[in-house]
């Protein structure tokens, strides 16, 4: 690697390949959900996807690089884990928190990435993409929040982990 700008472009071509992956799993996620909250939250979280794609590929364009042939060893890796929450056929309540489980993994690994890439962008200050990259790290730390809130539930009642967990005792 040369230089500090060229880093800089190595993780937004892993978290563009990263967002690409996640975009295409989240259909088979959701075919594998059973909670109409969770498969809400993953469809609200598919469209920013899609719109984070998209301000990834608007720096791209601003940087004129090529982001096309991106690749992300570490989303792959995670990725990997999808047929080890799938193939055991949990319980409906079990398989929910299987799968809110891994979409945080991901969830974390781009919200890690993203803020690495806003204080790099600072660093080379890169306004406009600071702007973008941080509409995307709120997106990420919502949905975070919101597949938490789905396993944990609200003050008046369980989540997806307390009714998983009752089948156990």
């Amino acid at each position: 690697m040369k230089d500090f700008y060229q880093l800089f472009i190595q993780e937004l071509k892993d978290i563009y390949a990263a967002e690409k992956s996640s975009l295409k799993l989240m259909t088979h996620v959701m075919h594998a959900t059973k909670s109409s909250k969770l498969k809400e939250a993953l469809k609200l979280h598919t469209e920013e996807t899609k719109m984070q794609i998209k301000r990834l590929e608007q720096i791209a364009a601003e940087l004129k690089e090529d982001f096309s042939n991106a690749k992300s060893d570490a989303m792959q890796g995670i990725l990997k884990e999808w047929n080890h929450v799938v193939k055991p056929h949990f319980q409906n309540d079990v398989q929910d928190a299987a799968i809110i489980g891994f979409m945080q993994k991901i969830k974390h690994y781009e919200i890690a990435l993203y803020g690495v890439l806003k204080t790099f962008a600072k660093h080379l200050n890169m306004t406009k993409v600071v702007d973008l990259l941080r509409e995307s790290i709120l997106e990420e730390g919502n949905a975070d929040k919101k597949f938490t809130e789905i396993a944990e539930g609200t003050l008046f009642i369980g989540g997806i982990n307390a009714k998983a967990s009752r089948k156990v005792a």
